[in-house]
């Protein structure tokens, strides 16, 4: 699953804005780069591929900390990728990876205000894991 989302975080993060830890899912996909790569990995089966080695790792990683409640949390999780639309996915996977680079940089180079900032434009920001903790919290 690594590969797969580091896939679509390279080939998606050039055609992003300079605020766009800030765009909104519609946003994003007015951006005609964003869209078109969307219809490209979709086309070449790299959503579906996704959604599933999701569900294998999330499963196998619960499995190793033998926690029942893991494991059911990840059940759930794996239902709300397989329903989601992949074009959230992609979009909560690109920015959501951006935002970790971001924030990384921030720290290191002591921009304490940035990194807070990003951190409330994630938690503020609508994707999968709003989705998971909507349906499976």
């Amino acid at each position: 699953m690594k590969n797969i989302l580091l896939c679509l975080i390279f080939i998606s993060s050039s055609s992003l804005a300079n605020d766009q830890f800030s765009m909104s899912f519609e946003e994003f996909y007015q951006v005609k780069d964003n869209q078109e790569m969307y219809n490209k990995l979709l086309n070449n089966g790299y959503i579906e591929k996704s959604k599933k080695m999701f569900k294998s790792q999330c499963l196998e990683a619960a499995k190793d900390k033998k926690s029942e409640d893991e494991i059911a949390k990840c059940d759930c999780a794996a239902k709300v990728v397989e329903k989601s639309d992949g074009k959230l996915l992609m979009y909560n996977s690109v920015l959501a990876y951006k935002s970790f680079q971001a924030k990384v940089e921030a720290r290191k180079s002591g921009n304490m205000e940035e990194y807070e900032r990003l951190k409330k434009l994630d938690s503020k920001r609508q994707g999968v894991t709003q989705l998971f903790k909507n349906v499976c919290e």
